[in-house]
């Protein structure tokens, strides 16, 4: 038992704790509602790099890399036929 000033009285400090355990313990958890940024998509940074113009034009492309101007001339070489003539 202690003295309290405030009651002016002798008192348990175990008093709150035994209450708790006699009401059953811990309390249930609190359900919220929805959150504000629930209705907000997810941000998609390889999909925004994906969709973002490049600065460069196609000569600066293909005198830069050897592999990109073998890929486009193979792309666009269309081979003729002996019987055609232009």
């Amino acid at each position: 038992m202690r003295w309290s000033n405030k009651r002016q009285a002798y008192y348990d400090p175990t008093e709150g704790l035994r209450k708790w355990r006699e009401a059953g313990g811990p309390m249930k958890s609190r359900e919220y509602g929805p959150r504000l940024t629930d209705g907000i998509p997810p941000y998609d940074i390889v999909g925004d790099v994906k969709n973002c113009r490049a600065n460069i034009t196609y000569g600066q492309l293909i005198n830069g890399n050897p592999k990109y101007h073998k890929q486009l001339r193979e792309a666009t070489y269309r081979p003729r036929s002996i019987n055609e003539k232009n």
